[in-house]
């Protein structure tokens, strides 16, 4: 990565109250945005965008920008500051794999950490999130299946058939299919449900949501058929997940 000299200034998190907002401002530093859960509401110039859980945000040094949470769906998040040469990043990425929440997490138990390895760790963690974000920047994507995905993560809790997103592709549900299976090596029911477990997954790794809340919040009807295809994908049950990830 030829990022030049780097030096991490901080990480801390925000979890917002319902009126929670920031007026314009700018800062001397570069700044990155994890949301770990709820919605961020964001315009930085002309642009207005939402972030949501999942999402990497990212700030250039000086440039102008305003927040606020979705009062119906408040946002936690992380915020990591840094300054130096700013890497070549989107303004917003889906940490699809959830590497990022993950690092951002150990980042903040390591500020909260009295180890003499304090002054190691969190700058390797950072310059790891910033590894991921250029790599996930460098992935080949498709307008189709960007669309789709984006259509799935909007409506992740509901019902969603093949039907669905085929009529959101604009096309039939044999070619939609056809084309879907070129572009992903998966069927859209297979990313479907893939997308079903990562977003637990992500749920499971920055909440202490009950494993039963998270089923259905990502469209599953109950905790078996989560632990079904959490087993089918990552090879693991939800149950195992979280208690390795908390030790």
């Amino acid at each position: 990565m030829n990022s030049g000299k780097i030096q991490f200034i901080n990480v801390d998190c925000l979890k917002a109250l319902e009126s929670w907002q920031t007026a314009s401002h700018r800062h001397i530093y570069h700044e990155l945005i994890v949301v770990r859960k709820g919605k961020l509401i964001v315009r930085i110039g002309e642009k207005k965008l939402t972030a949501q859980s999942g999402d990497v945000l990212f700030y250039q040094q000086s440039i102008p920008h305003s927040e606020k949470t979705d009062p119906d769906d408040l946002v936690e998040s992380i915020y990591i500051a840094w300054l130096g040469k700013s890497p070549n990043l989107s303004t917003i990425t889906h940490d699809k794999n959830g590497r990022i929440r993950l690092l951002a997490k150990w980042l903040i138990e390591e500020k909260k950490s009295s180890a003499a390895a304090m002054d190691i760790l969190p700058d390797i963690f950072f310059q790891a999130i910033l590894a991921e974000l250029e790599r996930l920047a460098n992935r080949p994507g498709n307008s189709l299946v960007d669309n789709i995905r984006t259509y799935i993560r909007d409506h992740i809790a509901e019902l969603i058939t093949l039907d669905d997103l085929a009529s959101q592709a604009c096309m039939s549900k044999f070619h939609f299919l056809r084309k879907y299976k070129i572009l992903t090596q998966r069927t859209p029911t297979e990313d479907l449900r893939i997308m079903r477990v990562e977003m637990a997954r992500d749920l499971i790794i920055s909440t202490e949501i009950p494993l039963k809340a998270i089923s259905k919040m990502v469209g599953f009807r109950n905790v078996q058929y989560l632990s079904r295809m959490f087993r089918k994908y990552l090879d693991t049950t939800p149950g195992y997940f979280r208690k390795h990830q908390q030790n």
